[in-house]
């Protein structure tokens, strides 16, 4: 019985441990970058991208363009923290010319699928994954 308690409380603790608050200084680290591409688009084509892809297939996170640099964006997957809303994942946004370079971030090692997901529906907007 005392064995069942001790295996009922660990996974409890384990399940507290997931809800932090983690914010995006937090998880921009090497430790946490899941995906690094360059895509041949401009941030206005990618969001386009993105909304076809929503419109087509699923609700997606929105892409802010950074009001003081338009080359720059921020696509932000929000989770539950402990106290208040978390970062649980984040894609940066770099313009430079006609290409744009994704850097994917999540606090979780198994959230790299999504990176890939987002990608795809900015490549291939009308598919539905």
């Amino acid at each position: 019985m005392l064995k069942y308690f001790a295996v009922c409380g660990a996974l409890l603790l384990t399940g507290c441990s997931a809800m932090q608050n983690i914010s995006s200084t937090q998880i921009r680290n090497k430790e946490s970058l899941r995906l690094s591409e360059t895509l041949p688009m401009t941030i206005p084509q990618i969001q386009a991208a993105l909304f076809q892809n929503r419109y087509a297939c699923r609700p997606l996170p929105h892409l802010y363009v950074d009001p003081a640099d338009a080359n720059r964006g921020l696509l932000v997957i929000e989770i539950i923290g402990a106290s208040r809303v978390s970062v649980g994942a984040l894609a940066d946004f770099k313009q430079s010319g006609a290409n744009t370079q994704v850097d994917f971030y999540s606090y979780y090692s198994g959230w790299d699928i999504m990176g890939k997901e987002l990608i795809a529906a900015i490549k291939q907007p009308l598919v539905c994954n």
